[in-house]
Order: C-alpha cells, then sequence, then structure tokens
C-alpha cells in the first residue's frame, strides 16, 4: 500500500511558528500538523487519544482507516513549558489515560537547545511521520554534532503481514541513556540513519513487543550496512549515482550463535515473535554514495529528485549528507 505524504513548513500560509522553543509549541504544530490542519493544509488524519492541556502533554493515534496499527505516541514536557526545554516522546500500543501506558517504548527525547531553532517541518501521512528542527547557526553535516533535533513517529513497514511493529524515537543518548534525563552532543539514534553504518554494539534507539503487540519488550535499533560513512571531508564527486537503500529497523542485540535468546526464551535466530528485522523505516532512505559534505545551513532545505520523486535531505551527525525523506508517498507492506 502506498500512502500519499504531505509536507508542512513553518513558512506556509497559516503555519504555527516556534518562538520561545517551548513544548507548547511543538504539541501546537504537531496537532495542527496530525489533526486539525492549518490554512490550506489538512491534517493527515490522527486522532488525539489522550490529552492533559495543564501538563503540556497530549497522545496521538495512527488512522486505522488507512491501514495504521492504531499504536500511539505520547509527547509531554520533561521540565515545564519553559524556552528550550526538553520534550519526551514515547510509543505505546495503548493506553488508559495519558500517565498509564501499555507495551511502552524507551520515553525518549527532543529538545530546541539552539536559540536558532525556529523554522521546522513534518513531513508524512495517516500512519507515520517525521519532524524536524535545525540550527540555522550549523552546517548541515556536523562531525559528532546535531545540526538538528529530529524525530520520527509511525508504522514500519514491516515484513511480517501480521506484525503491527510501531516506533517513536527522540534522540537517545551515545552512552545509552535512552530513557533521556539529559541532551546528548549528538543523537545516537539518528547518527545511525544519518551517519554510521549498522546496528553495533549492543544499541538500541528503539524497543518493540512481539509482531502481536504483546509479551515484554526487545530492543531495536536503525541498521544501514550500505551507505558512505565520513567523519571529514573527503571533496567527494558530485555527480549522482542513483543507488539508495532502505533503513532497516533490525535487533540491536549481538548474537553468534543460537543460545542468544528472545524474551520468550526461544533462539533469536530463529524467533518468529520478535524476528531479528521487523521491517524498514518508511519513507525514508540512503544515498550509497553520499554527494554533498559540511553543506552551509544556507544550503537548507536540500530538496531533490530521485526516482522521479522529490526527496528532502536529512541534516547529519557526520559531514556526509546522505538521508533523504519521500515528499510524496510512503509505501506500507501491511
Amino acid at each position: 500500500m502506498k500512502l500519499p505524504v504531505t509536507v508542512y513548513r513553518w513558512d506556509d500560509a497559516g503555519a504555527p511558528q516556534i518562538v520561545g522553543r517551548k513544548p507548547s509549541e511543538i504539541i501546537d504544530i504537531l496537532r495542527k500538523c496530525l489533526v486539525d490542519g492549518y490554512g490550506t493544509k489538512q491534517p493527515l488524519g490522527w486522532t488525539i487519544e489522550h490529552e492533559d492541556a495543564a501538563a503540556f502533554k497530549i497522545m496521538f493515534r495512527n488512522s486505522v482507516t488507512d491501514g495504521g496499527s492504531g499504536h500511539l505516541v505520547r509527547y509531554h514536557a520533561a521540565t515545564g513549558d519553559t524556552n528550550g526545554a526538553m520534550m519526551r516522546v514515547q510509543s505505546c500500543v495503548s493506553a488508559t489515560d495519558i500517565d498509564t501506558l501499555v507495551n511502552a517504548g524507551y520515553d525518549s527525547a527532543m529538545q530546541l537547545y539552539d536559540g536558532t531553532m525556529t523554522k521546522w517541518y513534518v513531513i508524512g501521512t495517516s500512519r507515520g511521520y517525521i519532524m524536524g528542527i535545525p540550527r540555522t547557526n550549523s552546517k548541515m553535516g556536523l562531525r559528532r554534532g546535531a545540526p538538528e533535533s529530529v524525530h520520527i513517529a509511525g508504522d514500519v513497514n514491516v515484513y511480517s503481514p501480521v506484525d503491527k511493529a510501531f516506533i517513536a524515537t527522540g534522540t537517545p543518548t551515545y552512552t545509552g541513556d535512552f530513557d533521556r534525563t539529559s541532551l546528548a552532543s549528538y543523537s545516537y539514534a539518528f547518527a545511525k540513519i544519518t551517519a554510521r553504518r549498522g546496528v553495533t554494539g549492543g544499541v538500541a534507539a528503539v524497543k518493540l513487543p512481539s509482531v502481536h503487540g504483546d509479551g515484554l519488550l526487545q530492543n531495536y535499533g536503525f541498521a544501514d550496512n550500505y551507505h558512505t560513512y565520513e567523519e571529514y571531508d573527503r571533496n567527494v564527486p558530485l555527480d549522482k549515482k542513483g543507488l539508495y537503500v532502505p533503513i532497516t529497523v533490525a535487533c540491536s542485540t549481538s548474537f553468534t550463535s543460537y543460545g542468544t535468546l528472545d524474551p520468550d526464551g526461544a533462539s533469536l535466530i530463529y524467533s518468529s515473535r520478535y524476528p531479528w528485522a521487523r521491517g524498514e523505516v518508511a519513507g525514508i532512505v540512503t544515498e550509497v554514495m553520499h554527494r554533498y559534505e559540511s553543506l552551509p545551513h544556507s544550503s537548507w532545505p536540500l530538496i531533490e529528485e530521485h526516482g522521479g520523486q522529490l526527496h528532502w535531505a536529512l541534516c547529519s551527525a557526520g559531514v556526509n549528507i546522505s538521508t533523504w525523506v519521500n515528499m510524496v508517498e510512503w509505501e506500507y507492506n501491511a
């Protein structure tokens, strides 16, 4: 199934704005993009499941009408509604109220930590989306840096037809503080997408229940073993090779034998309830041979045609720019 994509931007007519970099402003943007719409832009078709406006908490559900899992993503202010305050982002299968989550993922975070972070975008469908807010005083590719606060939420493009895997992640730290309590120097979760190759060292960005939405939780990360990664400028050629690969949501537990077990105690290599690879991140690809390094922010937003469709470039935790978000349609296998 291919679903149409809507692109929302800070410079749209009637778009909500970021002024104080507050959690309430992020919630307002998400509400309008997902549920209410603004100006001439229609919403993505999500619904609000629970809300505590006084505490700056809100929970969204994706659309089951378009085949969505109906799972949830919760946002809440970590330290109040002040300028630059941290927000937390968390997925769950269901919830009885805004604070009681069932089979919840990591309570990761996003934060508009720099005063220049006022321009935003949301790109998505009725089943998933990505939101980003870049720094305007930084290069698009910043070696071990954080040029953009970005997070994703929504259904995985799953491999198993019975799987309802839904992910939501902000910026877990490099050192493994997944339930975020402080800002990291850069986003390890999205370094996996925008810079580094492979799921290594047991590092997880998300945790998921079984393919049936029940059971204990298994760690997964973003795996990409094909695109080039550089921490330094290499004067790469600018000619487009046209080779792109998906980002796999793969088990972050390292294993070399049948003795590594899933949460049910079965061999992880052959697990049907907790497959090693759950699927792909919908709508996002990486360019196998990157062409851009250390681009100035004046190049943002960088939009190009790939495979006959427009794509939006993500900023990178390495110097290379090689990760692209489809602006036309996202595919879901189930």
